[in-house]
């Protein structure tokens, strides 16, 4: 009994840090957009006001932020520093692939990224003076985008964890209260993983909204499957306390 009730504790924790995950992720995601588009504005500041160089401007603008942007920043301009020469949109390119962000931001954002190497090496100061602009508002509105996702979704994923996790324990509780079968218990565990597949890849796909759907319907599928159980474990729960 010990045993079962560290497991549902376990159960539970995982499934609220498994929410608080995907809060986080969608903090992150939003941070990283507004310090991109605050960091294009220092940029044209430093390379067209001050004259520094491009190093010397990715470093300054690296040293301000606090996410993955700081590093992705760095990384380009110690690049710069130690290479000294090569087509700097291939520097660019590669900063932003081992960066990781690919993993966190939408396939739209992280093509907006990468398209950043034409802004930071153009020769025409004007042309990049146009284009630090036109960049810097297209990430400003894709920071308020995702700061207006962070806000709705953020305790939608809480509350949907804390859901979850009460379904598990009353699924641990069925199992052992109830005959349910082992090929249900398995049907479930299929449901979990082929939706956790389903979730990862459309989320990398930029489709987060299907993600959601999808394991909205997964939850939907099980709790039909388990109605029965659940209706026989309060049954017993009653005729417990009718004695």
């Amino acid at each position: 009994l010990a045993l079962r009730g560290i497991g549902m504790i376990c159960v539970f924790g995982a499934a609220i840090l498994t929410g608080r995950d995907l809060e986080l992720r969608l903090k992150r995601r939003w941070i990283v957009l507004s310090e991109i588009a605050g960091g294009l504005t220092l940029l044209e500041k430093d390379m067209l006001c001050h004259r520094s160089s491009l190093a010397e401007a990715l470093q300054t603008v690296a040293k301000r932020c606090r996410s993955e942007a700081g590093q992705l920043f760095a990384a380009a301009g110690i690049r710069i520093s130690v290479t000294g020469t090569g087509p700097f949109s291939a520097i660019w390119r590669q900063s932003v692939k081992e960066s990781g962000l690919g993993r966190l931001l939408t396939e739209m954002e992280y093509a907006e990224l990468l398209a950043l190497a034409t802004v930071l090496c153009s020769a025409d100061p004007v042309q990049q003076r146009v284009l630090f602009q036109r960049y810097g508002e297209q990430f400003q509105d894709m920071s308020r985008v995702a700061q207006e996702q962070y806000r709705e979704k953020g305790a939608l994923y809480r509350k949907l964890a804390a859901a979850a996790g009460v379904f598990l324990v009353l699924l641990l509780i069925c199992a052992g209260r109830t005959d349910m079968s082992v090929n249900l218990i398995f049907k479930i565990a299929a449901v979990g993983i082929l939706v956790s597949v389903l979730g990862q890849i459309l989320k990398q796909s930029g489709r987060e909204e299907h993600a959601f759907l999808t394991g909205i319907a997964g939850l939907v599928l099980v709790l039909f499957w388990l109605l029965p159980y659940i209706s026989q474990l309060f049954d017993t729960v009653k005729s417990l306390f009718a004695l």
